[in-house]
């Protein structure tokens, strides 16, 4: 036998010490003080972010609700990449009533917790915005200039944009950019290939030959 596994804690160990830890906390009167959960490490105190950097929470808890609601978020049904906690309880933190996460993305993730303003709203708001299923597909019109661009120059609204806003926002200015780029290089055999094929495989526009 190893003689250093005999004083290293399995992982199943370290868990447990820290669903206790949790537990402990609350019991003890520890209150969530958040209020801009964008920045969760700087306005948590700090038990609460060590817990969000626990491999409970990371390697357990956060992909197993991603993973239960097949990564779609709960309000626009687009692509999730966060988990809300509609409780902070003990039993919540500890992994133990999973009925009280929800995945989430992170444009109405923070839509949710905060106005148009940056104010946070109530948890009854929250609450309720996060029960409303967003349909509507608003965003600004993306625009591409040639001479500047060269990677995506996100609009000012894309930390409140939905994944489904983002996503169409993103096609829309991949679209603009083929078409763009494919009238510049329309002497190039193999960017014209290159740039008809993507039209047509992603944007569903065919571009007939000259």
């Amino acid at each position: 036998m190893n003689p250093e596994s005999l004083s290293s804690p399995s992982d199943a160990q370290r868990e447990e010490a820290i669903r206790r830890k949790i537990v402990e906390f609350f019991e003890g009167g520890w209150k969530r003080v958040a209020t801009n959960i964008q920045l969760a490490s700087s306005h948590l105190t700090p038990s609460y972010s060590e817990y969000l950097k626990s491999p409970l929470w990371k390697k357990v808890i956060r992909p197993r609700i991603l993973a239960r609601d097949n990564y779609l978020c709960r309000r626009c049904s687009g692509n999730a990449n966060r988990v809300h906690h509609e409780s902070y309880g003990p039993e919540v933190l500890a992994g133990n009533c999973d009925e009280e996460l929800a995945s989430i993305c992170e444009g109405c993730h923070d839509f949710i917790h905060f106005d148009d303003s940056g104010k946070p709203r109530s948890e009854a708001e929250t609450a309720r915005l996060l029960a409303e299923p967003k349909t509507d597909i608003c965003f600004p019109a993306p625009k591409y200039d040639l001479r500047k661009d060269r990677t995506y120059k996100y609009p000012t609204e894309w930390r409140r944009m939905s994944a489904v806003e983002r996503a169409a926002w993103s096609r829309e200015y991949d679209r603009q950019r083929c078409l763009r780029l494919l009238k510049k290089h329309r002497n190039n055999a193999v960017w014209v290939n290159l740039l008809t094929r993507q039209l047509r495989e992603v944007h569903g526009i065919e571009i007939k030959s000259p």
